[in-house]
């Protein structure tokens, strides 16, 4: 079994791609897993790689995503094949605005949350690919009806079984500017109606 690792930034500047480099001038980074170690935690190992765009952590033993809240300049970052396992590790990613392209695939996650695909798409606004699969903007959109109705639901019980219909009869076909409209509107009518 690979030694497990604790990020820190002495261990990444360490690392031989970087060598002479300020983290500041660094913009991508692989961080893989292999057998002769896995990062188990990220802490503050990033904190100071502030422009960097790219990076792959992919192949380790990462449960939590914080430490990631550093990188404002991220746009694509490979998780595939960590241990992250709940959809609150993914929200922590909210606070990447850049943020374009995720990998979790061969996560927990992805096999526990039902409702992954549609959380971690309305989530991340910025997102073009997840899990190596374009989003398209249907799909977007059905996203963020998924979770207004749920929490409507939530919020209004009675209405509980009229929002299941809606949301069965909606966010599995086709969303026309006319059918998200319309939808709006009875949840808006039902909502004043309470």
């Amino acid at each position: 079994m690979a030694p497990e690792l604790e990020l820190s930034e002495a261990w990444v500047r360490d690392q031989p791609a970087l060598q002479g480099l300020q983290p500041e001038q660094v913009d991508s980074l692989s961080l893989q897993g292999t057998y002769a170690g896995k990062i188990v935690s990220l802490g503050d190992g990033l904190k100071s790689f502030k422009n960097l765009k790219s990076l792959d952590l992919s192949k380790n033993l990462l449960v939590s995503l914080e430490g990631l809240e550093f990188l404002q300049s991220l746009e694509c970052l490979d998780l595939y094949y960590n241990h992250v396992s709940s959809l609150l590790e993914v929200a922590r990613l909210q606070t990447l605005p850049r943020l374009r392209e995720l990998d979790l695939r061969l996560n927990p996650v992805t096999r526990k949350a039902s409702d992954y695909r549609l959380f971690t798409v309305s989530k991340l606004q910025a997102l073009e690919k997840l899990d190596d699969r374009t989003i398209r903007e249907n799909e977007r959109k059905n996203a963020h009806l998924h979770f207004i109705l749920k929490n409507k639901a939530n919020l209004f019980p009675k209405e509980k079984s009229s929002l299941k219909y809606i949301e069965a009869n909606v966010s599995h076909k086709h969303l026309s500017s006319t059918t998200a409209e319309f939808t709006t509107r009875h949840v808006s009518q039902m909502t004043r109606h309470q």
